[in-house]
């Protein structure tokens, strides 16, 4: 089975008709899948990182996912 990711400039490309984007952050950079089991504390600490990190440009493209905010033109 193939999967395909598009880049971060494919997506955009693909709404610059009808959409601006307003932001886009990179999401689950440092915090661990559902399997892995942390203390609690660990996990807050990392996902605190993780909104920090989201947005800085080079290290967002990093992440596991994207998440885009799109405004309809």
């Amino acid at each position: 089975m193939t999967v395909y990711f598009p880049s971060v400039a494919e997506v955009l490309a693909s709404f610059a008709e009808g959409f601006e984007v307003r932001e886009w952050k990179g999401i689950g950079l440092l915090v661990p899948p559902s399997y892995v089991k942390l203390p609690a504390r660990v996990v807050q600490a990392l996902a605190a990182c993780d909104r920090v990190l989201a947005g800085l440009p080079l290290v967002r493209a990093l992440a596991d996912h994207r998440l885009f905010v799109l405004v309809r033109k």
